[in-house]
Order: structure tokens, then C-alpha cells, then sequence
């Protein structure tokens, strides 16, 4: 599915005289990065995420979803901004997974034009580049689960995933409805800045939905679990909750919990992952009873036909993740163009008008305010996962009809 943008050209050019006459009046100088059109007839959008290292497949999904509008925006004769004809350049730049890589990236890409940043998805990433993107008016749409990666005191970053604040709330009544029998759940995280903020909202949803919640974190890094286990399993939980675990940690936890003897329901309410996870088990079966949060419905036609057009585009097939990733870069897109500028400022404030009805990933609404102080963070309509007996349920929780 290729943008059609309206065209713009008449309103655009009689637009364009008046400011050139008042740029002339005033003795100004040539428009700035920041400023109503393009430079070089480009938009450039900085592409900021770790694609190598061990948040690669995340990084690499995202960075698909920003290729594939760009491609199909330029395919269709680029946006009008102004009086000008833009197509969209990426610069993209590798964070490796660290905060001094993002910081050096994003100040990279600033020199290189880019007021628009697409990224970073880690939350120490997040943590560092922030104060960079204020102070140089960025509009960033950064995609981590980080309890300060927005707020009202900064209006121009948004947020490109659904966080924990958005899906832990419908995910924990989800379990508790399923489960009925677990009334104790082990909230199992990496000691780290993401795995904390993640914790203590899913400790907090489990609370709401009935359940008692403990907070189990692991050293960062960890790779034999059966100490850790041991100890998680003194505390007798009737559910796991791997929360924001990464697929590979996540997997092995799962394996040596079911070694160990555990027979409850373990879930992952941080990210679906099922590929990935499944392969560090072993197997499908070796999950046991799995629940976990699932952003998109691989299975669903507009997936399929996404799939099928990104192939045919790229020649290869794209992650998983990349599909829940298309919202924020179509939105941001749709922005650039509603606002007829190339101002980080007014695109902001077109974006916060924009409807979310995204033609592969679905209805949604702008939330976060409750959690952030601004509605800035894309909550789409998502499903609740479970495996189990050699078949996947997925349950449709409708944000948007709420």
C-alpha cells in the first residue's frame, strides 16, 4: 500500500511568495534545518538503533519499518512541504546497544541535517540521548520501555510502542481471568533501568487485577540460571512472569524452570518474541503453558500483504517485530505532510491530532498521560498470546473502543 498525499502545489505557492517577501523585507538568511521546506528537496530522518550486538533483531525490525514508508512515500512522488517536492532520506547510525554509541550517534546525525529521529529502543539509550534531542528541538520517536522517555516537559518526543503503562493493565486482567487458580506471580527481570521500570508497572497491574506480584531481578549478563532459579522457586509462585527478559535469557529461564519441575503458566507480558524464545527452549512443546503480551497478529491479511510487499521491495522477508513498528513511521510521515513544514514544532503538533488507524497494525489512541503527563505514546489494539497443547490462542484486547 503506497501514500497518496493531497496535492498542494497552489495553496503551497501563493503560501511561499508571502513568506519570500518577508524574508526579503527582513534581510533574511536561507531557511534553517528546522524551518517550513526541505533542504536539497530531502527530509532527512535520522535512523538511531542498535543494529548489531544483542538487541540487534529488535534494532533491525524497527529499522525496516522506517525503510519500507520511506520507500513507498518516495515511490509515490515523496511529500509537498511548501513549495517544495521531498523525498525522504535516512541516515542511519548504529548504537551498538550503548549509551556512548547513541549519544555519538544522535549528535552524528544532527551535523548531517536530520530534525526528525526514529529511535533509540533501549532504555539507557533512551536515558542518554534525551537531553541531546531537547536542546536541539529533535522531534524523536523513541521506542524503549522507559518510565522517562516522555513527558509533558518534552513535547517533542514520542513514544513509537505501546510501553508496559499501555498493556500490562489489560494483560494482567487477562490472566487473571485465564488463571484463575494463580494468586502469586514472580515478576522476573534484569537488573537493569528497563527491566526495573517494566517490573514495577506489571507489579502494580497484578496488584489491580487481584494478584500478588513479588519482583524477582537477575544479575544482568547471567547466563547459568539454576542457582537463580533455585532460589526463585523457595518462594513456591503459581505463575513466572519473564516480563521484559530478552528472548534469549527468556528462554533459557523457561527451560531450566521446566527441569526443575515447574508446571505452572510462565509468561512473558514485556514482548511476544515466541520465535526466538521457542528456539532457546528447544521447542514448542518444552514451553509448557506460555502466555505472553503479542503487539501484532502475524497471521493476520494486513500482515501477510506487508510481508509480501516488503519482500517484494527489500528481497527478503522482514522481522516480526517490524510490523508493530509501521504505525509510528507512517504517523510521522502523515505529520511532516499535515503540517506542510518541516518545523520539528508544527509537526509535533500534527501528529498529536492525527487519528491511529494504521492499515497493517489497526486501530489505536494517543495515551500516556497518565503515566507520562502527555499523550504522546501509540497504544494500537493488541492481543493476549498463550501456547498451549501444541496450539496459539490469541485474544484481541481493543484499547481503541475504550
Amino acid at each position: 500500500m503506497s501514500f497518496q498525499f493531497p496535492n498542494k502545489r497552489a495553496t503551497a505557492m501563493a503560501t511561499a511568495l508571502v513568506a519570500l517577501t518577508a524574508l526579503t523585507a527582513c534581510g533574511a538568511d536561507s531557511p534553517s534545518a528546522n524551518s517550513a521546506s526541505c533542504q536539497d528537496g530531502k527530509v532527512k530522518i535520522g535512523v538511531l538503533l542498535p543494529l548489531s550486538g544483542p538487541a540487534a533483531a529488535f534494532g533491525q525490525g524497527v529499522q525496516q519499518s522506517m525503510n519500507f514508508v520511506a520507500a513507498q512515500t518516495n515511490k509515490s512522488g515523496g511529500i509537498e512541504v511548501g513549495d517544495s517536492k521531498c523525498t525522504i532520506e535516512l541516515l542511519e547510525y548504529d548504537t551498538k546497544g550503548t549509551a556512548e554509541q547513541a549519544s555519538a550517534g544522535i549528535n552524528k546525525l544532527i551535523s548531517e541535517g536530520a530534525t526528525f529521529v526514529y529511535g533509540p529502543n533501549l532504555s539507557h539509550e533512551v536515558t542518554a540521548v534525551l537531553p541531546i534531542a531537547v536542546r536541539n528541538n529533535i522531534l524523536m520517536f523513541e521506542a524503549s520501555y522507559s518510565s522517562t522517555g516522555m513527558s509533558k516537559d518534552m513535547p517533542l518526543v514520542f513514544g513509537a510502542v505501546t510501553t508496559p503503562s499501555g498493556f500490562s493493565g489489560p494483560m494482567t486482567e487477562w490472566v487473571a481471568k485465564t488463571y484463575p487458580n494463580v494468586k502469586k506471580v514472580a515478576v522476573v527481570v534484569p537488573d537493569n533501568q528497563g527491566g526495573k521500570d517494566t517490573a514495577t508497572i506489571n507489579q502494580k497491574a497484578y496488584g489491580a487485577a487481584g494478584i500478588d506480584a513479588a519482583v524477582v531481578p537477575f544479575a544482568e549478563g547471567t547466563e547459568d540460571f539454576a542457582p537463580f532459579i533455585d532460589r526463585l522457586l523457595r518462594d513456591k509462585p503459581d505463575a513466572v512472569d519473564l516480563a521484559s527478559t530478552p528472548p534469549g535469557g527468556a528462554g533459557v529461564i523457561i527451560k531450566q524452570l521446566r527441569q526443575a519441575g515447574f508446571a505452572g503458566p510462565v509468561g512473558r507480558i514485556g514482548g511476544e518474541s515466541m520465535a526466538a524464545i521457542t528456539n532457546a527452549v528447544g521447542s514448542a512443546e518444552a514451553l509448557g503453558d506460555f502466555f505472553y503480551y503479542a503487539p501484532v497478529n502475524l497471521e493476520s491479511a494486513p500482515v501477510k500483504e506487508y510481508q509480501e510487499q516488503f519482500k517484494a521491495e527489500f528481497g527478503k522477508e522482514p522481522l516480526p517485530v517490524s510490523a508493530q513498528l509501521l504505525p509510528a513511521a507512517r504517523l510521522l510521515v502523515k505529520a511532516i505532510d499535515a503540517a506542510d513544514s518541516t518545523d520539528p514544532a508544527e509537526v509535533a503538533k500534527a501528529l498529536e491530532k492525527l487519528p491511529i488507524d494504521d492499515p497493517t497494525q489497526g486501530k489505536g489512541v494517543w495515551g500516556g498521560k497518565e503515566f507520562y503527563g502527555i499523550n504522546h505514546e501509540i497504544i494500537n489494539d493488541f492481543y493476549a498470546g498463550r501456547y498451549q497443547n501444541g496450539k496459539v490462542t490469541l485474544t484481541p484486547l481493543q484499547v481503541s473502543e475504550k
